[in-house]
């Protein structure tokens, strides 16, 4: 039928069997998902038979058997005889004519079925289409289970995680991931974070077989956990008479209710970044109030208090509060959790919430802090002064605060397999970008966001005097609207001017043009884009950047920036990197630079400024300490050179 039908389509010549398998079983496949999409019956039956074609053959068929051998010299019965003694089993000549008149039967209905199905089989994949009627039932499961009953449920996925919208659900990898949405986007076109998709269909009106049942529908209707702008508050949960509402008469600001009182108290918070974590526990909290303990954030008590920290502890149900990290704000897979926080994490929830009702308080909002006294069980405290021998609690205690500086430094054999690996990584693009980065961080200990934040204009040529050679500095503006000069070495500034350069800038640093970024898009990603707006561009490395295009199609401005989380990925791939190629020599450092993050290099940084004999003030004026006390804590590598120094001054005392 092969040799017969499919010879000469997409420019075969012939059909060998394999072939013709594959074909038939397709066919087959499509001809069952088409019978589910109509509700037709025999959708399990074409399945089964597609199944059956992928199982090996083993025994053949007595008409197989009898091809062996010569219709003239053997006899039926002859043929049987040999058929059993081979196979063990013997085919009778009514059992082969009831066979028969089953595969006729058979034959029939299946001819009927296909009939049916001429009008139906060319149905288009929609939004509303039911995974059931397109997949096969292993993968439909398996998306089920995630609760994706739908195209769109699935697409907005997609465009929820567009990088690894897979994750998370059991048994669909990488390469089930790719294929669905090729699938997908064969028949709907390509799936961007700009494109328009209608909302999600209601429970109720997902066609039947769909797989919804009673308790996840009933799932779904409840009260949805969005982010704080689109939460709609009940009037009997804003707080406007909360249990502990101030006279309104005396309060300070012209809140008329819990949401607009976080909106006041953030808008008090001046740094970006300060105010994104500050929301962060603010939303959570009142989502937690309103969606499940159901009561006003200003009637909190104590006792809720210390419902809402083991709540932190483990947020459940988890598939209302739980989801992927790097989801957009107002994504439909947003959560505002990732995971149960650690017990740092609750402390510092703990702390800023703490500080938000004490905040009301002052403004004459509330009257009670049930934050008030909430601790983290098993958190470290502060030390009491004792003066019992057996009292080690304050000696332990100290020995762990400068540990976990310790334990945030790459050690130095770490440290130089990073830069050697810069050294034989291919030039250009990410590679040059990333090479610059670290030089940057381990020469001037600039956190990564201040990095980031770092354009031409904050540089300032300082003019030789009889102070100094002069050079380049960089102003930052750090913590706590913090101001500070960076000197900047000579070869960095070199290293800069290449890079500049090599994004198409002028290498001199005057000539650069206001406004220009330090750290830029990767240089080989500025191409005309399709059209206006923000795009993803995949590089030669593979990984994803944004580009954001101008009204006439054209990029933007070379000089533009990257987010920190940029500078902190390429980082993160730059350590896997170098840790694989010392697994098998240097277990320890390819340990410690899994666990590295881009803020470790400020912690070498500063270690090493130490090391190197530069005075603690300075060192605390570079990184923009507060006090001297947050900059000995890099002391805890000077042991041997504090000895060293101090035996000179006991020869002399002697």
């Amino acid at each position: 039928m092969a040799e017969r039908y499919l010879a000469g389509i997409d420019g075969e010549a012939s059909l060998d069997l394999r072939i013709a398998r594959q074909r038939l079983q397709r066919t087959l496949d499509e001809l069952a998902a088409a019978a589910r999409r109509a509700g037709l019956k025999g959708a399990s039956t074409l399945a089964r038979q597609a199944a059956l074609i992928r199982e090996p053959q083993g025994v053949p068929s007595l008409e197989e058997f009898a091809k062996r051998f010569d219709a003239d010299f053997h006899s039926q019965q002859e043929l049987l005889d040999l058929y059993q003694a081979e196979y063990g089993q013997a085919q009778g000549l009514e059992a082969a004519r009831r066979a028969a008149r089953r595969r006729a039967r058979l034959v029939e209905r299946q001819l009927e079925l296909i009939t049916a199905l001429e009008g139906v089989v060319g149905e288009d994949l929609t939004l509303g289409s039911p995974l059931a009627a397109w997949f096969a039932p292993a993968i439909t499961d398996r998306l089920h289970r995630a609760d994706l009953f739908t195209v769109a449920q699935v697409v907005d996925r997609i465009r929820s995680v567009p990088r690894r919208w897979w994750s998370g659900i059991p048994g669909v990898g990488e390469s089930k991931g790719q294929r669905i949405r090729r699938f997908i986007e064969a028949h709907l076109g390509p799936i961007t974070a700009a494109s328009a998709v209608p909302a999600l269909p209601a429970p109720d009106a997902l066609p039947s077989g769909t797989g919804l049942t009673a308790a996840t529908t009933l799932a779904r209707k409840k009260l949805a956990v969005v982010p704080l702008e689109r939460l709609h508050v009940p009037f009997d949960l804003s707080g406007e008479h909360g249990t502990f509402r101030a006279p309104v008469e005396r309060c300070a600001i012209a809140a008329r209710n819990d949401y607009d009182a976080i909106h006041t108290w953030l808008s008090t918070k001046s740094s970006e970044h300060t105010q994104a974590a500050y929301r962060r526990e603010a939303e959570r909290l009142l989502l937690w109030c309103v969606l499940q303990h159901k009561k006003a954030m200003t009637s909190l008590t104590l006792d809720d208090a210390l419902a809402y920290r083991d709540f932190l502890a483990n947020p459940q149900p988890a598939a209302q509060w739980i989801g992927s990290k790097g989801v957009p704000r107002f994504a439909p897979l947003w959560r505002p959790f990732a995971g149960p926080l650690k017990a740092s994490s609750q402390k510092q929830a703990l702390v800023i919430l703490h500080g938000l009702f004490e905040w009301l308080i002052s403004t004459g909002y509330t009257t009670t802090n049930p934050f008030a006294g909430v601790r983290i069980q098993g958190a470290a405290r502060k030390v009491a002064a004792s003066t019992v021998a057996a009292d080690t609690s304050g000696l332990e205690h100290d020995r762990a605060k400068r540990n976990r500086v310790l334990a945030r430094t790459l050690p130095t054999p770490a440290l130089k397999a990073v830069l050697e690996e810069l050294q034989v990584l291919e030039p250009g693009g990410r590679n040059r970008r990333t090479a610059l980065v670290l030089r940057f961080l381990i020469s001037t200990g600039l956190r990564i966001s201040e990095l980031a934040a770092a354009r031409r204009d904050h540089l300032e040529w300082i003019p030789p005097s009889q102070q100094g050679d002069g050079g380049w500095v960089l102003h930052v503006v750090g913590k706590r609207a913090k101001h500070r000069e960076v000197p900047l070495p000579e070869d960095l500034v070199e290293a800069l001017k290449s890079y500049l350069s090599a994004r198409g800038l002028p290498a001199e640093l005057e000539d650069v043009p206001p406004g220009t970024y330090l750290i830029g898009k990767v240089d080989d990603l500025f191409l005309k884009l399709p059209s206006a707006g923000r795009m993803d561009v995949v590089d030669a490395n593979g990984a994803i950047e944004t580009v954001t295009a101008l009204p006439d199609g054209t990029p933007a401005f070379k000089g533009d920036g990257v987010r920190p989380q940029t500078i902190h990925d390429d980082l993160q791939r730059l350590f896997e990197r170098v840790a694989q190629r010392l697994e098998g020599k240097d277990r320890v450092g390819a340990q410690r630079l899994r666990l590295a993050s881009a803020h470790w290099l400020r912690h070498t940084s500063a270690s090493t400024a130490v090391a190197a004999g530069v005075p603690l003030d300075v060192v605390g004026a570079l990184l923009g300490h507060a006090s001297l006390s947050t900059t000995s804590q890099y002391v805890h590598a000077e042991s041997h050179r504090v000895a060293k120094e101090m035996k000179k001054l006991w020869k002399q005392l002697t």
